[in-house]
């Protein structure tokens, strides 16, 4: 029966564990050290012990000890070797070297086999992470080019905004300014006669053509340039007047704003959440994204003089968007409806309820911060936003100086600010 080569090679493997060792060894022994140093990179056909058992009854290489436990093996000395070659017939010798250079030619062919397979597996390993690491960066674009989107349409929604308020304003304001046929023209006084209305007017400005002096009342299409340009920059500071000023905000590197954000009369967002497309989740000045997270400081429910952190949250309902209130010093107890407004009136009737004062909410109560100006600019430039078709959109301008801003009125109100609460029970006692 011909040996298979990787049975050559565990032999010749045993060879050579047997001559570090100098010493029998049991065959598992052997084994053990074989495997652990990667040799042999496929297992033999049969068991090692029966290799060896065989190569030890031909008189090859191998030989059992005398006394020795079954399993151990040793090699064969050099006289003994020699002896049994010159024993053996020359046929015999023939055949054995004739095997020996072939169990050479097998070993040396798999150890080029084996170098060859590792640097194999050393480059496929090399390629595979390789490949991990573009996949990262391709996801890590498309999200970039996918917020850059997102980003851009929320800048062009702003525009379209924008463009509506001046077109509004262009519609509802003052009187324009005289067309220069107008200029021109005569008209009546309280006295019913009629009067030039050139005459009231600045003298004509002169300007030189080709070397002859031309007025612009020659020159009506310059008249007109001006004309039109003087209204386009009234427009202009007027959308720049009637602006939202707002407090200027960190960003991180993908222009992000960077969270927990803290504002006035003890408001502090946590999570601007995510906007959704059905319908209900926005009206003309709110707009309601899921997984909307602040806290507001208030007044506790059983002490008004003593303040506690209420967390609110805006969720996905059955029905559309839910509404819920928690203090922090009691968890158990959980507000929920189907608007903020309602969610913050439960509150009110509950503080009501527990103290001797009476609250009830204005129109002036925002205690979810959903109407914040600056939450406002926050979600109208997040992604979603253009499917807010009920929400009217508002012009915002981002200023460094804090007394221009503009004034937001739950920051003063007593329902929605603990301040302004306590401010406003201590000026009562003092009536």
């Amino acid at each position: 029966m011909t040996m298979s080569s990787s049975d050559t090679q565990w032999i010749q493997s045993a060879h050579n564990v047997l001559s570090a060792s100098d010493s029998a060894m049991h065959v598992d022994e052997i084994e053990k050290v074989i495997r652990s140093s990667n040799m042999v990179p496929e297992g033999p056909s049969m068991s090692l012990e029966v290799l060896l058992t065989k190569e030890a009854a031909m008189g090859r290489k191998f030989t059992k000890p005398e006394g020795a436990s079954t399993g151990f093996f040793s090699l064969l000395t050099t006289q003994a070797t020699s002896g049994e070659m010159q024993s053996c017939s020359p046929s015999q010798t023939e055949n054995q070297s004739e095997l020996t250079s072939q169990t050479d030619t097998a070993l040396s062919s798999g150890i080029k086999y084996q170098y060859k397979y590792n640097q194999l597996k050393k480059t496929c390993k090399q390629l595979i992470y390789l490949n991990a690491a573009l996949y990262d960066e391709i996801n890590r674009l498309e999200q970039k080019i996918e917020s850059t989107s997102s980003e851009r349409k929320a800048l062009l929604k702003k525009v379209m905004a924008d463009q509506n308020i001046v077109n509004h304003n262009a519609k509802s304001g003052g009187p324009q300014s005289m067309s220069v046929a107008e200029s021109g023209s005569s008209a009546k006084t309280k006295t019913g006669k009629k009067k030039n209305l050139s005459s009231l007017s600045p003298p004509a400005k002169k300007r030189k053509v080709s070397g002859e002096t031309v007025s612009e009342e020659e020159n009506p299409i310059a008249s007109a340039t001006f004309s039109k340009k003087s209204q386009k920059k009234s427009k202009e500071d007027s959308r720049i007047a009637n602006s939202i000023k707002i407090p200027s905000i960190s960003l991180d590197s993908s222009g992000r704003p960077i969270l927990p954000i803290e504002l006035a009369a003890g408001l502090t967002i946590y999570s601007i959440g995510e906007i959704s497309d059905k319908s209900g989740y926005c009206t003309a000045n709110s707009i309601y994204p899921v997984g909307y997270c602040c806290t507001r400081e208030y007044a506790a429910i059983d002490d008004i003089s003593s303040s506690c952190l209420y967390t609110c949250k805006v969720t996905e309902g059955q029905s559309g968007p839910q509404f819920e209130i928690s203090p922090d010093s009691d968890p158990d107890i959980l507000l929920v409806d189907s608007t903020p407004d309602k969610c913050h009136d439960q509150l009110l009737k509950l503080i009501t309820e527990n103290t001797d004062h009476e609250l009830a909410t204005s129109t002036k109560s925002d205690f979810f911060g959903l109407k914040h100006p600056l939450i406002r600019n926050l979600l109208q430039c997040s992604q979603g936003a253009n499917n807010c078709l009920e929400y009217q959109w508002c012009m915002f301008e981002v200023v460094k100086n804090n007394s221009k801003l503009t004034a937001v009125p739950s920051e003063n109100d007593v329902t929605s600010s603990y301040k302004a609460l306590v401010e406003h029970l201590l000026s009562t006692e003092t009536v």
